[in-house]
């Protein structure tokens, strides 16, 4: 899951660069911040799951 959300924003860069006019290259730390706290949220998320149930954490996380 990771690396498919990693190629989409790779993929994306361009158009996300073209709304506030900056070079793609300027978002590299933006796309970097976005993969690593992607990395971080899944395990946590697994073991949110694990703890309070699959079905109030899906609940919670469609509602935020």
């Amino acid at each position: 899951m990771e690396q498919l959300d990693s190629t989409i924003v790779n993929t994306a860069i361009p158009s996300m660069a073209a709304s506030p006019r900056v070079t793609p290259l300027s978002l590299k730390a933006v796309v970097t911040s976005y993969i690593l706290s992607l990395a971080v949220e899944i395990p946590v998320s697994g073991w949110m799951a694990d703890r309070f149930g699959t079905r109030r954490v899906f609940g919670v996380a469609v509602g935020a």
